[in-house]
């Protein structure tokens, strides 16, 4: 239950299939508000050219408007949604250790890209934050009739396919939407977009410098609040809206992780405390981080401090068990007797065998294109 509204889960009495229902409460304020988020979800639908099928609602990035209904006589307004998500926070509170980084820079990449819809549509979310980020349980792969636009809010966490869609609309707003009368706070600083709201907006711990500042905001609200989710998924730390992320304790992590140096890299950029120096979504969509997502191929991602030892010892080499002839360090007892000079691969108990020699010769470019 919320501030303004309550959600429960429900069965369909005919189809018997999960559902949420979001239920504005009693008052006209809730309803109003309740009736702007039909018409924001409506229009998304439109502009995302929604089919009501199963393959409509999976290629969304918002959870879609299954149907809704307004009570007269309770002066209440109820939203119907697909069932049988959890969101975002819940599912990181069932979890007994932290997301890997190639799981977080997955679901991040996920993530842009919703943003990315939203906001070349004017529109802006106003309160992203783990609870209003749903996690779908998806089939074991995709369909092979799926197309690209179907597959691009897949991600793949703890072994499982979700997809990952926005949800809760209410306090969304279009950039192009008149300012809040009530607020007498000039707009004349400089925006990186046209400057077009001074309401408070946003859940506390997501809200950015400018809205806590009563200065005018736009699109790089949205940036900021996506910033803090990330960062609290991969670092699990919370950003402060007054003195920016806590970088030095972040780089302690980052020690021997490339992935997640290249993520805090952008992070940085996202929650810069000046809207104007932020990055856009749109360019966080073409970052290269997220080049192995964009051509569906894997790749190790390149870091500037990563020696040769540690490029061989990388786990995507770990494959398989070689030894090398012209190596002569020795083989862990397991592997036999590898004194023939021949290339062999060795089995451990029916495993691979994590050992791999790296000789001192190797560059980094040939550990990382090693067979």
């Amino acid at each position: 239950k919320g501030a303004t509204c309550s959600v429960h889960r429900a069965i369909e009495k005919h189809g018997k299939r999960p559902v949420t229902i979001k239920v504005y409460e009693v008052g006209d304020r809730w309803k109003s508000l309740g009736l702007k988020e039909v018409e924001i979800l409506t229009y998304l639908h439109l502009k995302a050219g929604y089919k009501n099928d199963e393959d409509g609602k999976n290629s969304l990035f918002f959870a879609p408007l299954v149907a809704w209904r307004e009570d007269p006589t309770l002066n209440t307004l109820f939203l119907v949604f697909p069932g049988g998500g959890v969101s975002l926070r819940d599912f990181l509170e069932s979890q007994s250790e932290h997301l890997q980084a190639e799981e977080v820079l997955e679901l991040f990449h996920c993530l842009v890209l919703g943003l990315d819809f939203f906001h070349n549509l004017g529109l802006i979310h106003t309160d992203i934050k783990p609870e209003n980020i749903i996690l779908t349980p998806a089939a074991a792969a995709v369909p092979a009739r799926a197309t690209q636009q179907q597959s691009l809010n897949l991600v793949t966490l703890r072994g499982a396919l979700f997809r990952v869609q926005y949800i809760d609309f209410g306090s969304a707003t279009f950039e192009n939407a008149t300012l809040n009368p009530e607020n007498t706070n000039s707009c004349d600083e400089a925006m990186p977009t046209p400057p077009v709201h001074n309401m408070l907006v946003s859940t506390r711990s997501y809200r950015a410098p400018e809205v806590n500042e009563n200065k005018c905001w736009s699109y790089g609200i949205d940036v900021w609040s996506l910033g803090c989710v990330v960062f609290e998924t991969l670092f699990g730390q919370k950003v402060s809206a007054e003195q920016g992320l806590d970088y030095s304790s972040a780089m302690l992590q980052c020690c021997r992780n490339p992935v997640k140096f290249q993520c805090l890299k952008i992070l940085t950029e996202m929650l810069e405390l000046d809207p104007i120096q932020r990055l856009s979504a749109h360019d966080l969509k073409s970052n290269p981080i997220f080049e192995c997502f964009i051509s569906k191929a894997s790749l190790i991602l390149p870091l500037e401090s990563i020696c040769s030892s540690e490029a061989t010892n990388h786990q995507r080499l770990h494959q398989h068990c070689v030894h090398e002839p012209f190596n002569k360090a020795p083989l862990p007892e397991c592997c036999g007797d590898a004194s023939d000079g021949d290339s062999k691969s060795y089995n451990c108990n029916g495993s691979s065998c994590s050992f791999l020699a790296a000789p001192e010769s190797i560059c980094p470019s040939e550990a990382t294109n090693h067979q």
